[in-house]
C-alpha cells in the first residue's frame, strides 16, 4: 500500500559538499493559501516549482477515504513525484509529491502529508528526527 523510501545515511559526508538535511514540518499547521516550493528531479534534471497550498485535507481514493492529502497549485514536470514540498516561510518539509491528474491543460496536483510520513515511519521504527 505504500511505496515511500526512508534512507539514512550512516556518512552525511557522503552527501555532495554545500548539502544537507531538510527539516521535518507539521503538516497540520499549513492553510489553505500557504506558499510552498517543490523541489524534485524529473528525468534527473533538479527543478524548483513555486505554488500554493489549494486544499488542507483532501480525501482522495475509490471511495474518497483511502488518504487525506494536500492538495496544490503548482506546475510540475512529469517524473516529479517523490520531490519534497517544502513550506516556504520556514524551508521545513511538510508533504512529499505523490500523484497529479492532467486534463486539457489543466491539473491537480496532490502530496502525501508530512505526518502521514512520520506516522507510517514510526510503526516501522524509524525515527525521522535522526
Amino acid at each position: 500500500e505504500n511505496d515511500f523510501a526512508i534512507l539514512k545515511l550512516e556518512n552525511p559526508e557522503v552527501l555532495p559538499k554545500g548539502t544537507s538535511g531538510l527539516a521535518i514540518g507539521n503538516s497540520s499547521s499549513v492553510i489553505n493559501g500557504d506558499e510552498i516550493i517543490c523541489e524534485s528531479y524529473p528525468s534527473g534534471i533538479k527543478s524548483y516549482e513555486e505554488g500554493k497550498i489549494s486544499n488542507t485535507s483532501l480525501q482522495v481514493g475509490k471511495n474518497y477515504d483511502e488518504e487525506d492529502v494536500l492538495q496544490l497549485s503548482l506546475n510540475t514536470m512529469p517524473g516529479s513525484s517523490g520531490g519534497a514540498i517544502r513550506l516556504k516561510s520556514t524551508n521545513e518539509v511538510i508533504g512529499v509529491l505523490s500523484s497529479g491528474y492532467s486534463t486539457n491543460g489543466s491539473s491537480i496536483i496532490f502530496a502525501t502529508k508530512m505526518n502521514n510520513l512520520k506516522a507510517l515511519a514510526d510503526s516501522l521504527g524509524i525515527d525521522l528526527t535522526k
